[in-house]
């Protein structure tokens, strides 16, 4: 992994957004699983973060709408953020999570992970990802990334990175995610042109697919550099503590869990999101200005 090539790519602040939407989001997933116990769910959700993490979805989109360095009509700007507004509301994305791990792991899975987050390391990783979670982060990360093109991580450290890439998800989840978003953005656009200018939604389709190789390659390097600077205050022997609680049957039972969740959870918001834009676009068609 170079370091140097994440400052050279210069990705769009969206796509860069949304890359630590997806990343932060498998954070919260490292601690997260269910039961039909409702109460240890609830705590479950405080306690690892997850209600946190998904409150900051819609702060750090509209954080890359609102970026300067976009070149975003203003009328296209309002329109995004009014409809990310109406799709990316926490509380359906939270039930819709809460609902999908309340079936899908044990009683006895639920209590090995809420022993995990009560454990010293447990706490002070998900505070860890708690603070990674806001959308200030993005300011702070280009800076560690520069340190890290100074001071590269040793082998072992990045290899335990690597570990915790695969053990969690995160590359896979945000490959989905950033198909999605874009997809989603796409069609919502295209919808809200005239007809006689609409580009058939194959088409469309297709041409967001020959543009994912890059863009997974710019998130990928997004979320290796997240990793690192998330548990950058942790020691290897501490990342090796929490790469055998998640490789553990617990640990990989509720991560798989918790992953199809927030899969189902993004995805649904994302429709949301596709089918908001045209009405958007049609409320603020007349908008100028920045």
């Amino acid at each position: 992994m170079s370091f140097i090539s994440i400052r050279g790519v210069h990705p769009p602040r969206i796509v860069v957004s949304i890359a630590l939407i997806a990343w932060l989001l498998v954070g919260a997933v490292a601690h997260a699983a269910s039961s039909p116990d409702a109460g240890k769910v609830n705590r479950l959700i405080d306690a690892a973060g997850i209600g946190h993490s998904l409150r900051q979805v819609l702060p750090g989109m509209v954080s890359g709408f609102d970026d300067p360095g976009q070149d975003i009509p203003a009328n296209v700007r309002s329109a995004l953020r009014e409809a990310a507004g109406q799709a990316f509301r926490p509380d359906p994305m939270i039930e819709r999570v809460r609902a999908r791990l309340g079936v899908a792991l044990t009683a006895r899975q639920l209590d090995d992970t809420l022993a995990w987050l009560d454990s010293p390391l447990g706490r002070r990783i998900t505070a860890m990802e708690n603070e990674a979670a806001e959308p200030a982060v993005l300011a702070p990360m280009q800076s560690y990334a520069r340190e890290l093109e100074r001071r590269p991580p040793g082998k072992r450290r990045a290899e335990l990175i690597g570990e915790l890439n695969l053990a969690t998800g995160a590359s896979e989840f945000n490959a989905v995610m950033m198909e999605a978003a874009v997809l989603a953005t796409a069609l919502g656009m295209n919808a809200a042109q005239p007809v006689q200018q609409q580009v058939p939604a194959d088409v469309l389709r297709q041409t967001v697919k020959s543009s994912l190789p890059d863009l997974r390659k710019q998130t990928e390097q997004v979320v290796t550099l997240a990793l690192h600077y998330t548990y950058r205050s942790l020691s290897d022997p501490e990342l090796e503590s929490y790469l055998k609680f998640l490789k553990s049957p617990s640990g990989a039972a509720y991560s798989k869990a918790a992953i199809a969740g927030f899969t189902d959870a993004m995805l649904e918001a994302n429709g949301r999101f596709m089918q908001a834009i045209p009405k958007a676009i049609a409320k603020y068609k007349g908008l100028s200005g920045t």
